[in-house]
């Protein structure tokens, strides 16, 4: 295919063209860097005004005395039935004229230069609705009395007027009055030689070159049915069609859409634009593919398809015009919906047998309240399709008083009853029937949250690295002595894995006065994790200073510590604080 294929072939021109006057603004060789350079133009020809309609205002200030309002143009067509006056007195406010105008505008539908409106206030603003873009710009408004203005000095009523403005295009990807529109030519002349300064034999390659982002429009275009097809040039990956019959024919069937120039997945979205003109979309040849060949035909704007292109075939993705179908619809064809997403609440039996009923009742039950139970407790669904699923919530305390509490296949137990917090999740899964699941409900708003009780602790999942530091913190103690023949190695036997973290020695009586009593703490392969002393003749309750192990320090289960005391002249007695954090 000629045209963009051909991009930095090596071959012939490229060319950037001024929208407004078709004149060459710069040309480059169709290689590679020239190909670069003419992307770049291309989003600098980018647009990010298109498709905005346009509007205009009508202000009305003041009704000075009775009269009527007999026709509204804009751009010369009238836009109310001239058969039927608004009418007004000096007593009318603006308000209720501005709403008056603005009902008139939308009931009346013009053959060509059509326009919706809106009232607030005073203000009436109109709305080109008839896709015409920037045609409509300028356009006067004028609001008549018997064909002469109305509104203005002298007048018996009083505001004014702005023209159409800010309309734009959708249908080009570029600005008509600055943008650029893109050719190559290589060597597609008859010579075999393209030139840079003309466009002879050139093809224009806009489409492909001028990227179209989501700030700017959806591509919009209006085609014309011909011969049960329609083609048309693609500008980006979505693009919204408005359809016209043939020869402005009642009704034609349409089979065939063009895939030139398209890529895989791109989509279009068809809206209907005439109600008295009908499109209707086949699936039985051509290249379009409707969900369960069932047709679709157009109708106003609030008919809709959207087609998505694969392999050359346009598959239909959604319609605007399907039934939603019943609960009851779905079922029977075998889905399993269990009724509508409602939550259905009820308290606490104290026992027998509640059943809901699949397909009526709510997928979302929650039991409230407390009980004894008088009997065994059982809820359950009757019926069931496959993929139905039901979700009941325990948001209760129940006593079993020596019965059973079972929701959906699941027996409590009288921890779990009483807790409440509990979730039952069930789904029907055919011939298996009801298979259910007990969850945990941890939200803490509900009157009866899940809390944990010992049943659900694993035996030996409760070890000392995951509680608090103030939890795995001990106090060990030990009386030394400095008397005659106790002088020497005190052994503890340490009962679990732990790190000592500091410790601490007082006096229990006073210490011989003559020297200092030592003491030394040694880990299990007797080497020091530190030392201190209780200074000679401290009393009961006097202390050496704390000390803070950092090396040497850890034990593990069943290993000893060793405290040595040492003193040349005998005498004291002291009590030891070993503070551990156990591992």
């Amino acid at each position: 295919m000629k045209g963009i294929n051909d991009l930095g072939s090596g071959y012939g021109w490229l060319y950037t063209v001024k929208a407004s006057d078709g004149t060459i603004a710069s040309s480059s060789r169709n290689n590679a860097e020239g190909a670069r350079d003419i992307k770049v133009n291309g989003v600098r020809a980018q647009s990010t005004a298109l498709g905005r309609v346009a509007t205009g205002t009508i202000l009305i200030t003041q009704a000075v005395s009775s009269s009527s309002i007999t026709n509204i143009t804009i751009g010369g067509v009238s836009q109310v039935n001239a058969a039927t006056s608004i009418s007004y007195t000096s007593a009318t406010t603006v308000a209720s004229i501005a709403t008056s105008i603005a009902e008139a505008i939308n009931l009346h539908t013009p053959s060509v230069g059509n326009y919706t409106a809106t009232a607030v206030g005073g203000l009436v603003t109109v709305t080109d609705n008839s896709g015409s873009g920037s045609a409509a710009n300028s356009d006067t408004i004028q609001v008549l009395h018997e064909d002469v203005l109305l509104l203005g000095v002298g007048s018996s009523l009083l505001g004014v007027t702005t023209n159409i403005e800010g309309g734009a295009s959708g249908t080009d990807l570029y600005d008509a009055f600055i943008g650029f529109r893109f050719y190559i030519n290589a060597n597609y002349s008859a010579g075999g030689t393209a030139t840079p300064s003309s466009l002879t034999d050139a093809i224009e390659i806009t489409n492909y070159i001028i990227p179209r982002s989501l700030t700017s429009s959806l591509d919009h275009q209006k085609i014309t049915v011909v011969t049960e097809s329609i083609s048309f040039s693609r500008k980006s990956s979505i693009t919204s069609i408005s359809l016209d019959t043939e020869a402005s024919a009642a009704a034609n069937d349409l089979k065939t859409i063009s895939t030139v120039g398209f890529a895989n997945f791109d989509r279009i979205l068809f809206i209907g634009s005439n109600p008295l003109k009908v499109i209707t979309f086949k699936s039985t040849t051509g290249n379009i593919k409707l969900q369960g060949n069932v047709d679709f035909a157009t109708g106003g704007p609030e008919s809709a398809i959207e087609l998505q292109l694969s392999g050359g075939i346009w598959y239909e993705m959604a319609r605007s015009t399907q039934n939603i179908g019943s609960i009851l619809d779905f079922r029977a064809a075998g889905y399993g919906i269990f009724t509508k997403e409602i939550l259905e609440t009820q308290t606490v039996a104290t026992g027998g047998s509640v059943n809901w009923v699949a397909g009526t009742n709510g997928v979302y039950q929650d039991i409230t309240g407390s009980s004894t139970l008088l009997s065994s407790l059982s809820y359950n669904v009757t019926g069931g399709i496959s993929g139905d699923e039901i979700i009941v919530r325990l948001n209760a305390s129940v006593i079993l008083n020596g019965f059973s509490l079972n929701i959906m296949g699941i027996t409590l137990t009288q921890q779990q009853a009483l807790g409440g917090g509990m979730t039952v999740r069930s789904r029907y899964l055919g011939a298996s029937g009801w298979k259910s699941e007990l969850l945990l409900n941890l939200d803490s708003s509900q009157a009866y949250g899940f809390r944990a009780t010992s049943e659900f602790i694993k035996d030996g999942a409760v070890i000392a690295s995951k509680l608090s530091t103030d939890v795995r913190t001990e106090l060990l103690t030990t009386p030394v002595s400095w008397d005659v023949n106790r002088i020497g190695d005190y052994k503890i036997k340490i009962p679990f894995a732990c790190t000592v973290v500091e410790i601490n020695a007082f006096a229990t009586s006073t210490i011989e006065v003559t020297n200092d009593a030592g003491l030394n703490f040694k880990n299990a392969n007797s080497v020091s994790m530190g030392a201190g002393v209780l200074t000679r003749g401290n009393t009961i309750g006097d202390g050496m200073t704390t000390l803070l192990p950092t090396s040497n320090n850890v034990f593990v289960k069943d290993s000893i510590m060793t405290i040595s005391t040492t003193k040349v002249t005998p005498g004291g007695h002291a009590q030891l604080n070993i503070k551990i954090i156990k591992s």
